[in-house]
Parts: C-alpha cells; sequence; structure tokens
C-alpha cells in the first residue's frame, strides 16, 4: 500500500496540536464544550431551536402548534377593511380583486409584496401583525 506524503504531514499537523491539548490536565469537554445532546423520547421527533419537541408538525394537519391564518377567520376581514374598496370584482384597481377567496388567493403574492412593502394600502401600511398575518397566510399556501 502506497500513501502519499502529504497524508504523512497532515497527520503529523494533526498530531502537533491534539498532543499538546491532551497532555495537559484539560479534558475533552474543556476543550471543546459539552457536544451532549438529549434526544427526545421519539427518535423520529423534531427538535425545535429552543430544546423543545413541541415544534409543531407538518403544515395542514390538526396537530400544528401554532395554526396559520386561514381566509375565513382572518384574512377576509382585513382584505375587506383595508383593501376592497380599491380591489373588488367590480372595480379591481391595477386587475388586482381581493373580495373573494379565489381572487384573494390568485393575487396573494402581489398584494403581499405591497403589503410588506408598504405600499398599500394606500390609507397607510398595516400594523406589524396585521402585515405578518398577511405573510404568514401567503407563506402557508393561503388556506382558507
Amino acid at each position: 500500500m502506497r500513501v502519499s506524503k502529504s497524508l504523512f504531514i497532515a497527520a503529523g499537523l494533526v498530531l502537533m496540536l491534539v498532543v499538546p491539548a491532551c497532555s495537559s490536565s484539560s479534558t475533552t469537554t474543556d476543550l471543546v464544550g459539552d457536544l451532549s445532546m438529549d434526544t427526545p423520547a421519539d427518535p423520529g421527533a423534531d427538535i425545535g431551536i429552543d430544546g423543545s419537541t413541541d415544534v409543531g408538525t407538518d403544515p395542514g394537519t390538526s396537530q400544528d402548534v401554532a395554526a396559520a391564518p386561514t381566509y375565513t377567520a382572518q384574512i377576509k376581514a382585513l382584505l375587506d377593511g383595508n383593501c376592497t374598496g380599491c380591489h373588488s370584482t367590480a372595480s379591481p384597481s391595477h386587475g388586482i380583486a381581493l373580495d373573494t377567496y379565489a381572487t384573494a388567493k390568485a393575487n396573494a403574492s402581489a398584494a403581499n409584496s405591497a403589503i410588506q412593502a408598504g405600499y398599500m394600502p394606500t390609507g397607510g401600511p398595516l400594523s406589524t401583525a396585521q402585515k405578518a398575518a398577511f405573510q404568514a397566510w401567503v407563506t402557508a399556501g393561503e388556506p382558507e
């Protein structure tokens, strides 16, 4: 078996770095910190950024921790109160209607861009919470 010279050099560099560190009274934990991780009881469970396993499931299931807003429950009222005066099927400003679920879903991406940029509604920007709700609705696939 033939081993290249660069492999010996690399191995030598590693030994030069590791051996002095290990020969002192330091432990591996002292050198690199505690790398152990507690695993959830269910090996298939997701682990959140805080280490908890309460991070929800796939969108659309009944087990979602924070369910996305729906058109019927939240988005329709937001659009009716801020957008449909100009963006209705009867007179869609710039060709964008937002007064039914079908038209809101079809124009969600364009509306979201204008809302997030603060261009719409023309009466003044939506609140941070309203913008976040609309973004969450779009991100979740515009659930009805």
